[in-house]
C-alpha cells in the first residue's frame, strides 16, 4: 500500500474517534452538572424556626374584643401565617397564671378566653391548635409558666390553686408564687404536664424563666420559706438549697414528659445570661450535665455592640453550658425599630451566627405576632427562609427512622414509591458549593404526596420523615434538559 494510502486511512480513523467522541460527550450533555454520590458530599442542615405564640394578656393571641368564632378563627389563621413565613415549630402558651387555655381538671379556664376566669368558652383552643398543627405539618409543644401564680388582687374562680392550696405560695411584692420547695408544688406541676401530654398529641413540654422571683436573692420581702428549709435538714446552705429546689422540679417534668409521652421532650429558654438565670436559682449548667433537658432556649434579647450584653458574646458563652444539649436561640422580634434594631440586619447577622455555632440548631422568635408583618415577613421569606427546613431530631423516638424512598424522573416530574411508616416527604434541590464537590440542599416542597413537578437541569434527594425522624440521604435524581442536540 502506497504511504499516501496509509495517510489517507489514518485520517479516516481519526475523523471517526473524533466523532464518536463528540457523539459520547453530547449524548450527556449534563455530565458535569450531575451529583456524583462516590465522590460528592451534601450538606443538608436541618433547623428549629420556631415561634412563641403568647397567650398572657392576650399578648398575641385572643384580643379581648373577639367573640368566641373569632377568636377560633384567628388562632388558626395566625398558625397557618406562622408556617407561610417559614416557622417550622411552635410554642403556644397554655399556662400563664395556673390558669388554662384547655378543658383541665386541675387549672381552671383563663379568662383570657372569656374575660373572666373559670368560665367555660364552650371550645378548645389547643385543640384546635394541634389539629391545625398537625394539618400544616408544624411541631406544637406546650409552653408553661411554672411557679407564677398572677397578682394577689385578681378575682379568681375558686379551683384556682391560690384558692385550693394556699399551702404552696409565697407572696413576693404584689404577686402570688408557687413555692418550688414544696412537694405538693412538684406533684401538682408534675399532674399538669402528665394531663397534657396524656390528652394532646404534643411534641413536647416548654418552661421559661419564671422561677424563684428576680431579686429573691438580695430582698426577701415577704417570702418566707424558713420551715422548708428547716425541714430540709439544711445539709446545704440556704442559697444552693434552692437552686436545688429548681433542679428538683426541672427533674420531675424532665422525667414525667418522658415517662408518660414517649419521644416527647422538655425544654427551658432560661434568661439570655447566665448571671441573670442564675439571680432566679436556676442553673442550666446543671440540668445540661445531669440529663434533664432535651434542650434550651437562653433568650438572647440585645444587639450586636451593647455594653453589657453583646449578642455574639452572649451567645458563645453557652457553648460549654449545653455541651451535651441541642441549643437554640431566642431572639427578640418585638425589638425591631428600638434602638440596636432599627434595621432588620440586625437580625440577619444574628441567625447567621447561630448557623455558624456548631451547638445552635436553630432560633425562636418572641413574640409570634412581631414576624406576621408585611415588613419581618418580607425579610425572612426573601433572605432566611428563602428556602424551607424540617427541624432536626432531638430527643429520643418511640420509633426508628423511615426507610428512604427511591426516586426516579419521568419527564421533569420526580415521583418516589411510598415508604412503610413515613408521614411525608421532602424534596430537596441541589446546589454545588463553588467548583468543589460539596453541595447545598435547599429544601422545596415537603407533604405526604409521591411527585414533584420539578425544574430541569438541576439535581434533587428525595427524603421520608415519620414524627421526628428522617431517613438518611438517599441517591440523587437529576432532571436533564429536555432541549435538542444540535445535529
Amino acid at each position: 500500500m502506497k504511504l499516501s494510502h496509509i495517510l489517507k486511512a489514518l485520517v479516516c480513523l481519526l475523523a471517526v474517534a473524533s466523532l464518536q467522541s463528540c457523539f459520547k460527550k453530547n449524548s450527556d450533555p449534563d455530565a458535569s452538572l450531575r451529583f456524583n454520590a462516590a465522590s460528592d458530599k451534601v450538606v443538608l442542615q436541618h433547623e428549629w424556626r420556631a415561634a412563641w405564640l403568647t397567650t398572657v394578656n392576650g399578648s398575641d393571641w385572643p384580643d379581648k374584643n373577639d367573640s368566641l368564632q373569632v377568636q377560633k378563627t384567628k388562632l388558626a389563621t395566625m398558625i397557618r401565617d406562622l408556617k407561610a413565613v417559614g416557622v417550622n415549630v411552635v410554642f403556644i402558651q397554655v399556662s400563664s397564671n395556673q390558669d388554662a387555655i384547655y378543658p383541665s381538671e386541675i387549672l381552671p379556664w383563663s379568662h383570657v378566653l372569656t374575660g373572666k376566669q373559670g368560665r367555660d368558652p364552650l371550645y378548645d383552643p389547643l385543640a384546635l391548635a394541634v389539629e391545625t398543627c398537625r394539618a400544616e405539618g408544624l411541631q406544637i409543644h406546650a409552653w408553661l409558666n411554672p411557679f407564677r401564680c398572677g397578682k394577689k388582687d385578681f378575682e379568681r374562680d375558686p379551683r384556682h390553686v391560690v384558692l385550693s392550696h394556699p399551702e404552696y405560695l409565697q407572696e413576693y411584692g404584689v404577686n402570688y408564687y408557687l413555692d418550688p420547695s414544696l412537694d405538693g408544688v412538684k406533684s401538682h406541676l408534675a399532674s399538669v404536664v402528665e394531663e397534657l401530654l396524656t390528652n394532646y398529641d404534643l411534641d413536647g413540654i416548654h418552661i421559661d424563666d419564671y422561677f424563684y422571683p428576680d431579686g429573691l436573692s438580695s430582698e426577701e420581702k415577704e417570702w418566707n420559706d424558713d420551715a422548708s428549709y428547716d425541714a430540709s435538714g439544711k445539709a446545704l446552705s440556704k442559697e444552693l438549697w434552692r437552686f436545688h429546689n429548681v433542679d428538683e422540679c426541672i427533674k420531675i417534668l424532665y422525667e414525667t414528659t418522658h415517662s408518660v409521652r414517649p419521644g416527647a421532650v422538655f425544654g427551658v429558654s432560661p434568661a439570655g445570661r447566665l448571671v441573670n438565670t442564675r439571680k432566679l436559682y436556676a442553673d442550666p449548667t446543671t440540668w445540661c450535665a445531669q440529663g434533664t433537658v432535651d434542650y434550651l432556649v437562653p433568650q438572647i434579647y440585645w444587639q450586636h455592640g451593647h455594653k453589657v450584653a453583646d449578642f455574639k458574646k452572649v451567645l458563645d458563652s453557652w457553648e460549654e453550658v449545653v455541651a451535651k444539649v441541642p441549643m437554640f436561640t431566642g431572639l427578640a422580634s418585638y425589638r425591631y425599630g428600638e434602638t440596636g434594631f432599627e434595621d432588620l440586619d440586625e437580625f440577619r447577622v444574628q441567625v447567621e451566627e447561630c448557623r455558624e455555632a456548631s451547638y445552635v440548631k436553630g432560633h425562636v422568635w418572641f413574640p409570634a405576632r412581631s414576624i406576621l408583618t408585611s415588613e419581618f415577613r418580607a425579610f425572612l421569606l426573601d433572605g432566611i427562609y428563602k428556602y424551607g427546613s424540617l427541624p432536626p431530631t432531638i430527643g429520643e423516638s418511640p420509633f426508628p427512622a423511615p426507610s428512604a424512598p427511591r426516586a426516579r424522573v419521568e419527564g421533569t416530574v420526580i415521583k418516589w414509591d411510598s415508604v412503610d411508616d413515613a408521614d411525608g416527604y421532602a424534596v430537596y434541590s441541589l446546589e454545588r458549593t463553588a467548583d468543589t464537590r460539596t453541595w447545598t440542599a435547599h429544601l422545596l416542597w415537603k407533604g405526604p404526596g409521591t411527585t414533584y413537578q420539578a425544574n430541569e437541569r438541576t439535581n434533587y434527594i428525595v427524603l421520608s420523615y415519620k414524627g421526628k425522624m428522617i431517613s438518611e440521604v438517599p441517591q440523587s435524581v437529576f432532571v436533564p434538559s429536555r432541549r435538542k442536540l444540535k445535529e
